[in-house]
């Protein structure tokens, strides 16, 4: 609700962090890691693209893990991070699902993670 009511108030940029995944990742919690990343779709991603949708405002999303926390070692290791960034106004292409599988298929390898934001802003 805060990032839509950001939006609805002019702001043209929000970032939204969960720490829950990777809370999950160090106890080494395959569950509520599922869990949490289900709920960050249900309860954060699903109602700021419904309000984008309604609203019909061109918009950019990038989501992504701030680090990998394998459930096999339960610390942050440095293997590369999914991402997906999402243009209203560019034609889907890519993958159909975002998973760690189908991000390495695509082999769109970003070796400066710095680049990924201005990457998302200037389009």
């Amino acid at each position: 609700d805060a990032a839509i009511d950001a939006f609805k108030r002019g702001q043209e940029f929000v970032y939204v962090h969960v720490e829950a995944p990777d809370e999950c990742g160090h106890r080494g919690e395959v569950e509520n890691k599922v869990l949490s990343i289900g709920k960050i779709d249900e309860l954060i991603l699903s109602p700021i693209l419904e309000y984008f949708k309604e609203c019909g405002d061109d918009y950019a999303i990038l989501v992504l893990p701030d680090h990998p926390t394998p459930l096999e070692i339960r610390t942050h290791s440095h293997e590369a991070v999914p991402y997906f960034l999402y243009d209203s106004r560019k034609e889907v292409s890519g993958i159909s699902h975002f998973t760690e599988k189908n991000c390495e298929a695509v082999n769109d390898y970003n070796p400066d993670g710095s680049t990924l934001l201005s990457d998302m802003i200037v389009r």
